[in-house]
């Protein structure tokens, strides 16, 4: 899977877009790949349901590649915030901060809070997964 480098002191966070919408755009080679069978379990799990039910979603079951860059959120509607229940290492290591349990607003650097929080509105405005592939500038 294609690393991404965050600069956070310059750049500017590409805003999310539905999966869909995505790969209508997007060649699907091997680049995309794991997104793709990401995307496919996903599909199965939810049925036709926005997403699927937590209980049912194996995060074991993903490929490896796709576990350290993989973040699990929970709602928190009365608080306008999301709480992470899952984040993977790439996050952790590109953060310096273990966020497992914590809000997503509390997130260093602001500009990195700021952009999660917006990317996992997005999926919830859309009413379905989104790809954002980052930072760019």
């Amino acid at each position: 899977m294609k690393e991404l480098e965050f600069n956070f002191s310059k750049s500017a966070f590409t805003p999310s877009i539905s999966a869909d919408e995505f790969f209508s755009i997007q060649s699907v080679g091997a680049e995309y790949n794991q997104l793709v069978l990401l995307m496919g379990y996903w599909n199965d799990l939810r049925g036709d349901y926005f997403a699927p039910n937590y209980a049912d979603f194996e995060i074991s079951s993903l490929d490896y590649e796709i576990i350290p860059n993989s973040a699990v959120v929970d709602v928190l509607p009365n608080e306008d915030d999301f709480i992470y229940r899952f984040l993977g290492t790439g996050f952790v290591d590109m953060s310096k901060l273990e966020m497992t349990g914590k809000n997503v607003k509390g997130l260093l650097p602001k500009e990195l809070s700021v952009a999660a929080y917006d990317a996992y509105k997005a999926v919830l405005e859309l009413r379905a997964p989104t790809i954002s592939l980052g930072a760019t500038g």
